[in-house]
């Protein structure tokens, strides 16, 4: 929840006396805590959260950094000014950029996905990282999808909202 105070994102939880979650403050109190597992811990929890047989990386390698709500460049995106995705993970073998939503009913889209993947290349220098986004419940389906932007294709992993509703 740190980071959600931090980055004042508690604003719709409290329209009354009564603590209502949010989209923002279950992913900072899941994400906000698995930071602070071991790497092999948390990476664990990311690559099961897709499903027994995910292709999500088995080891993402060393995290450094995880920052919550960056905003990115939208520059060719069909956002106006900026992207801001939920969260972006930066191991030294992988990008991780995570797009949560509360529940798996509905959220997640692909137009969201590839605005997403271009503005942190519009954000970022290319290195030899992958870049892959995780997109936490609001999915229909497990099937893990793609996304190509400039004629290069970056996975998509889907999973479902279990880790938020066990929060």
């Amino acid at each position: 929840m740190l980071q959600a105070v931090l980055h004042k994102k508690l604003k719709a939880s409290f329209t009354d006396p009564t603590f209502r979650p949010s989209e923002d403050t279950l992913t900072s109190s899941v994400v906000g805590l698995l930071q602070y597992l071991p790497p092999e811990v948390f990476n664990e929890i990311l690559n099961e959260s897709c499903g027994i047989n995910s292709p999500f990386p088995n080891d993402i390698g060393d995290i450094d950094y995880i920052n919550f709500w960056e905003h990115w460049d939208a520059i060719e995106t069909s956002n106006a000014r900026i992207v801001e995705p939920d969260v972006i993970i930066s191991t030294n073998k992988y990008h991780i950029i995570i797009e949560a939503k509360k529940s798996d009913e509905s959220g997640q889209y692909s137009e969201q996905w590839l605005n997403e993947i271009k503005a942190f290349l519009n954000t970022h220098e290319l290195d030899n990282r992958t870049v892959v986004l995780l997109a936490l419940g609001g999915n229909t389906t497990l099937k893990h999808n793609t996304v190509t932007v400039d004629s290069l294709s970056y996975p998509i992993y889907n999973n479902s909202s279990v880790i938020f509703e066990q929060a």
